[in-house]
């Protein structure tokens, strides 16, 4: 497996990744979603607990909110691409009519 250091005081930011624009608060989110995928690793972790742990005054988003964690997801998968963790380490499952979508995290994390 692979192991990822986050240093929440790092000086060095990726500007397309998840400091993109410097917006704090994408950041934040960004890294809030990590650390929730890591929270329940190798579990299947929907969009919607996604959504609830972001922005749980916002219950019934829909959509909107879906798509900004899909940008936040790739995100993150732009940083880890960078520091060499290709692959499969985050595992999306695809919306069906049968079952909501969401992601599996594989790999490990330092803090």
């Amino acid at each position: 497996g692979f192991n990822i250091f986050y240093e929440p005081e790092a000086s060095v930011f990726h500007y397309h990744g998840i400091n993109q624009d410097m917006d704090p608060e994408r950041c934040a989110s960004v890294v809030k979603i990590m650390e929730n995928l890591f929270e329940n690793k190798d579990s299947f972790v929907t969009t919607k607990d996604i959504h609830n742990s972001l922005w749980p005054e916002m219950q019934e988003a829909g959509s909107v909110i879906d798509q900004q964690i899909y940008q936040h997801i790739s995100a993150l998968r732009t940083a880890l691409k960078d520091i060499g963790m290709e692959g499969k380490i985050i595992e999306t499952k695809n919306k069906s009519k049968f079952k909501e979508g969401g992601y599996i995290f594989h790999g490990n994390m330092i803090h």
